[in-house]
């Protein structure tokens, strides 16, 4: 067992009840590292549940993030964005298409 690490952070992607990108979601889940004693560092995946899986959604979830912070929420540490040549998502197999996600 280790002490842990001091240099941590959360990340937040959304989820099957939708995007917590937004300030309250940001709010509660500060409150809650807080009160766990571990130090408020939040990052937030724009991509995933909180883009609705549309890469195109990214770019609002990212303003959204940059008004939060310069508001003042300063638990917001950084953000995750995912980037690819070509929309959609592929298995890992033989006849792989160029620029396109595997997951």
């Amino acid at each position: 067992q280790t002490a842990g690490n001091a240099d941590t952070h959360l990340v937040l992607r959304g989820g099957h009840q939708g995007p917590n990108h937004d300030a309250a979601s940001v709010a509660v889940a500060r409150a809650g590292l807080e009160k766990l004693g571990i130090a408020p560092r939040i990052m937030v995946d724009c991509s995933h549940a909180n883009s609705g899986k549309d890469p195109l959604r990214q770019p609002a979830v990212l303003a959204d993030v940059i008004d939060q912070r310069l508001a003042g929420q300063d638990a917001l540490r950084g953000v995750m964005i995912e980037s690819h040549l070509f929309d959609g998502a592929q298995s890992l197999s033989c006849d792989l298409r160029y620029g396109v996600s595997i997951t």
